[in-house]
């Protein structure tokens, strides 16, 4: 098992309690790292979390399961995480905040249910990308009054972050119907087995043993995502992981049920905002990096 992969620092803020980086780095081979974490940052993979395969935050080791990292991932301070990834270059931007101030803008204590914890390593929030887009852009070319917009933007996150755990929780409450443990278990080996692209929505439900309609609604009560959202997820992540072994994109298509290599690589274009084989090509260009030094 291997260490975090070392991190070249392109740029940096600091406003009172918190941090802004811009850096980058490359695995030159697939990777799988376990570690507890202590502080909580906020990071944005650019342009896409194409070398990142699945990861889970855990409250204890080995204690969470597996999903698809997102471009924006949140780590909790005092939290286990679970990385498994394929090698390629990382391009990022990360907020880290120091404890104190974190609990102070979010009103958040530190006890993270499970279902946050699901969310933490894909947060599907516009308002993150774009504050964080906005911090990436300042660290590079500071300007007028850079502290001050440090703070502010750095406040905000944590705000919004404040507002997705807290509504996570409150839908948690008892009142709020989700999936159970047994039906998530067997929803998610029916898509990671899945020969086709696009799960049967039909057949989801019956092996939850209710409507489909149901399962619709239980399903973004529960993850957050719809049933779309999360398929797509798995089978891009299946796509990114063939791609970097050197699979050829006429394979890969029927091993995930498109039609034809036409179809996937334009299945994979809108999703990931660049055809398959400009992906690859990121993967037989390494480039040197240097550590970096620890935030706090």
């Amino acid at each position: 098992m291997r260490g975090p992969t070392p991190i070249t620092i392109e740029a940096e803020l600091r406003a009172p309690g918190i941090l802004v980086q811009v850096g980058d780095g490359h695995w030159d081979q697939p990777l799988e790292l376990m570690e507890r974490t202590t502080i909580p940052s906020l990071t944005m993979l650019l342009p896409q979390p194409l070398e990142c395969s699945e990861a889970y935050f855990a409250a204890e080791p080995g204690g969470g399961r597996f999903g698809p990292v997102g471009d924006i991932i949140f780590a909790p301070g005092e939290c286990h995480v679970h990385v498994r990834a394929s090698g390629g270059p990382i391009h990022l931007v990360r907020c880290v905040f120091e404890p104190a101030r974190f609990r102070e803008a979010t009103g958040l204590d530190g006890r993270w249910s499970e279902r946050s914890l699901m969310t933490c390593i894909n947060l599907r929030n516009p308002r993150l990308k774009e504050a964080m887009t906005r911090l990436g852009q300042e660290a590079l070319n500071p300007g007028f009054a850079c502290a001050t917009l440090t703070e502010a933007l750095g406040l905000l996150i944590a705000a919004e972050l404040g507002r997705h755990f807290h509504s996570i929780e409150e839908r948690s409450k008892p009142s709020a119907q989700t999936l159970t443990d047994w039906q998530m278990n067997r929803i998610i080996r029916y898509l990671e087995t899945l020969s086709n692209h696009m799960p049967e929505v039909s057949d989801m439900a019956e092996l939850c043993g209710i409507s489909s309609r149901h399962l619709r609604r239980l399903f973004k009560e529960t993850t957050d995502q719809t049933i779309y959202q999360y398929s797509r997820d798995i089978w891009m992540t299946k796509a990114k992981v063939m791609l970097s072994d050197g699979v050829s994109v006429k394979e890969i298509a029927h091993r995930l049920g498109f039609s034809d290599a036409a179809s996937f690589s334009n299945a994979f274009r809108h999703v990931a905002g660049e055809p398959p084989k400009a992906f690859r090509q990121q993967f037989q260009n390494p480039r040197a990096n240097q550590p970096l030094d620890a935030c706090y």
